[in-house]
Formats: C-alpha cells, sequence, structure tokens
C-alpha cells in the first residue's frame, strides 16, 4: 500500500551520500509539505522501502555499499510503480543511459537547487496521480 492511501502528505525517500545535500533537499520538502525520510546509500533505501513504501524516491547515483543503479534496478523490480526521480553529477552518455535501463523516470543533473527538486517531485506525483502536471 502507497503511503499516500495512509495519509494526505506524499512520502519522499530520499537516498543520497551527502548529508548536506540531505539537509538541503529535505528543508525544501519539507517546507513544501512532504513528508521525507532518508537513507545515506542503496542498501539502506531497500530497507527502508521494505518498511514502508514511498510515493516517489530521490536516488543518487554514486554512492558507497550499494549505488543508485544497483538500488533502482532491485526498487523497480519490487515496487515497479514507485517513481524515481535520478540524481547525478555524471548524468550525461553512460551513466544517464545507465540509469535510465535501471529504471529512473526522471534524471537531474547536479548542480542543482532545491527548488528544481521539489519541482521534479510534483511533477512526477501529478503525472502517477493522472493530473496535468503543468497546473499547480
Amino acid at each position: 500500500m502507497l503511503a499516500t492511501s495512509e495519509s494526505t502528505t506524499p512520502v519522499v525517500l530520499l537516498v543520497d551520500d551527502s548529508q548536506d545535500e540531505r539537509d538541503m533537499y529535505t528543508h525544501q520538502l519539507v517546507a513544501t509539505g512532504y513528508s521525507v525520510q532518508v537513507a545515506e546509500n542503496g542498501e539502506d533505501a531497500l530497507q527502508r522501502v521494505a518498511a514502508q513504501v514511498p510515493d516517489v524516491v530521490v536516488m543518487d547515483l554514486a554512492m558507497p555499499v550499494l549505488d543508485g543503479w544497483e538500488a533502482t534496478r532491485r526498487l523497480k523490480e519490487t515496487h515497479p510503480g514507485v517513481p524515481v526521480i535520478v540524481l547525478s553529477g555524471h548524468a550525461g552518455g553512460e551513466g544517464g543511459r545507465r540509469a535510465k535501463e535501471a529504471g529512473g523516470d526522471v534524471l537531474l543533473t547536479k548542480p542543482f537547487g532545491p527548488e528544481a527538486l521539489e519541482l521534479a517531485v510534483r511533477v512526477v506525483l501529478k503525472r502517477r496521480a493522472g493530473a496535468d502536471p503543468l497546473q499547480t
């Protein structure tokens, strides 16, 4: 069961090994009405998804323990309907292709501001709900 069916606040799982980026993105997402869970690597993310399926996952690619490519692939095997926004400083070329093959739905290339991530989350959730993502 998805988090939005249990509450009115969409749940975002933010997966990034950078504490500064987790803090910055969490602050923006919480300020704009999302509930945010955080994970430091792909393995931690998969454990969190097993405990509670989020409405959307924001996944960095280059991380220790289990990278974002493999974590996204495994997540999509078990929860294909959960959208994954992939974050990478190497999104062009091979990295971008691998992210798409793993199941990434949206690709954001670093650096970008927290407002851009919030917009991507909003658009993905509206698309998933069948709403026009261009309407606020």
